[in-house]
């Protein structure tokens, strides 16, 4: 007799809630039966919300497992329900609101508008408990009252009104916290005050009116702060009258004098006379005198080569002493003597020769080149002075030569060896004792070149042991180049464990869950990124069944 399985599979959402069902989120059925026969397996998976129970047959579970129930159908034949339920937690959400008063903050078909704290249940999108504490303030309004003061003209704004006139006013604004508040302004506006002022002043004189100055002929309108604290205006007309003012300028001989304001001037300065004008304001006479000196004078002069001395209409360049006769500003007359003196221009000049990299200094300028250098300098006299420096700098002949040399390695040059870079000169004299031929030797020794590399692997990833292995390259400048190589190899961890559980419940191990009696190997990556095999002894233990039978007396317990 052949038998033959055939399944049916069927899925539904389901969504409700009664005392006596749980809400089901989902349930899967797996129907299975051997043909010729009238036993069934029936396979389902099902999700419930957290606090619920579900039922199969006569039992009721509370968490979350497998569980497998033994029926008998109408006919006497078994009937096997395996269930596979999970469950979905209740949500739970803690907010806190401030919210202006008049306002409502609505959770589900409630409305809140007072402070306080609150805690509703509502449905989720599966049907489930979804909870909501909620942390409520209700802000009151505020008020301000405010009493500024104003000038006529100004004014002040309060939200988006603007006002001017005096009066009591109330507005309601938003603040921070976006509820609204009251604010009330008492305004005050003060008048300005306007002054006129007439003001005469002498020339030369000035007034003062706030921040400024006058001393024309004008008028002038100034804005000062009236003690009210607005703005007052004052307009200022102003009237200079001219002073008369009149200086005379007068040169005498000595021995003359002028006479000037009652008395006679006989010396240089300068004299004032002031009287009162028709208008009232002074009227000024300057007398700047001027006495010319004794006539007869001598000048001794020193010039330069090209200069020259004029006294009166007379110019002199040559040495030599000279008799003038002149006339002075005052008309009088002057005898002059002149011992003139010219000084003939200077020069000078040096030859030199130097060795290559040698310099000389020539009147403060140093000089380490062929050629001829002129300097104009100024005597004590003041008058031109050249030198002339003709500078010769012979250049020694020169070779220039590059050894590179890899490190560990030395070279061989006259008689000594070099294993470090250097430098080597090898100068000859000649026979004026500067250097004639001057040879060098640049010698360069390449750095070592190692590289140290560190690598950790797990056992089954190579075929080498753990070590210091050193390898030698090949550089591109020709040198060795080393590469040493520490490695280090990770065993594979091995875990043993003994696991006791109860029937309908399970151990997770990485991913899997057991269930059953039985040895279970797992293979795991550890955190290094190797393997780590765990092996576990799983034991499901049966339900203890205990039966005890006790006699005791009649008014016993």
């Amino acid at each position: 007799m052949s038998l033959c399985v055939f399944t049916h599979l069927k899925s539904q959402n389901i969504t409700r809630e009664s005392p006596v069902y749980p809400t089901i989120i989902t349930s899967t059925w797996h129907e299975s039966s051997l043909r010729d026969t009238c036993d069934r397996q029936y396979f389902q998976i099902v999700t419930i919300c957290e606090g619920q129970r579900f039922r199969v047959a006569d039992s009721f579970y509370i968490r979350a497992g497998r569980y497998v129930n033994h029926t008998l159908t109408a006919r006497g034949c078994d009937s096997t329900i395996t269930t596979f339920l999970s469950f979905i937690a209740s949500s739970r959400t803690d907010t806190s609101v401030t919210l202006c008063l008049g306002k409502c903050f609505r959770v589900g078909t409630k409305c809140y508008t007072q402070t306080g704290n609150f805690r509703d249940t509502l449905q989720s999108l599966f049907g489930c408990d979804s909870i909501i504490s909620l942390n409520l303030r209700v802000l009151r309004p505020d008020s301000t009252e405010q009493n500024p003061i104003i000038c006529i003209g100004d004014s002040i704004k309060v939200g988006n009104k603007t006002y001017k006139v005096t009066g009591n006013y109330r507005d309601t604004l938003p603040n921070i916290d976006g509820c609204f508040r009251l604010i009330k302004t008492n305004l005050t506006v003060r008048p300005k005050v306007s002054t006129l002022q007439n003001v005469t002043l002498c020339k030369g004189n000035s007034v003062i009116v706030g921040t400024h100055t006058y001393d024309r002929t004008g008028v002038y309108l100034d804005t000062l702060r009236a003690i009210t604290g607005c703005d007052s205006f004052i307009t200022s007309n102003i009237t200079v009258l001219d002073s008369v003012k009149k200086t005379i300028d007068s040169t005498i001989c000595s021995g003359k004098s002028v006479f000037f304001n009652d008395t006679f001037r006989l010396t240089t300065g300068t004299y004032k006379k002031i009287l009162r004008a028709v208008n009232g304001c002074d009227s000024t006479i300057i007398l700047n005198l001027t006495v010319t000196p004794p006539i007869n004078s001598t000048i001794d002069s020193t010039i330069c080569s090209g200069k020259s001395v004029q006294i009166g209409d007379s110019t002199y360049s040559s040495t030599g002493r000279y008799i003038v006769n002149t006339t002075d500003i005052g008309g009088c007359k002057r005898i002059v003597t002149l011992n003139l003196t010219v000084t003939p221009p200077l020069t000078s000049r040096k030859d030199t020769s130097i060795c290559s990299g040698k310099s000389v200094i020539f009147n403060g300028n140093t000089y380490s080149k062929t050629g001829i250098y002129s300097i104009r300098l100024r005597t004590s006299g003041g008058c031109d002075s050249t030198a002339t420096l003709n500078l010769n700098v012979p250049r020694p002949d020169s070779t220039l030569k590059t050894i590179i040399l890899c490190a560990t390695k030395d070279t061989l040059i006259n008689g000594i060896r070099y294993n470090q870079t250097t430098t080597v000169r090898d100068t000859l004299k000649a026979v004026s004792a500067c250097d004639s031929i001057v040879k060098v030797l640049n010698i360069i020794v390449l750095n070592k070149n190692e590289t140290l590399i560190s690598k950790t692997l797990c056992k089954n990833q190579t075929f080498l042991a753990a070590g210091i292995y050193r390898d030698t390259f090949r550089a591109f400048n020709g040198c060795d180049s080393v590469v040493i190589t520490t490695l280090t190899l990770k065993d594979t961890v091995n875990t043993r464990q003994s696991k006791e559980i109860c029937s309908g419940d399970s151990v997770k191990i990485g991913l899997k869950y057991y269930s059953v009696t039985g040895n279970y190997i797992d293979t795991l990556r550890t955190s290094g990124g190797c393997d780590s095999i765990v092996f576990t002894n799983l034991k499901k233990l049966d339900p203890l069944s205990t039966q005890q039978s006790k006699t005791i007396c009649k008014g016993e317990n």
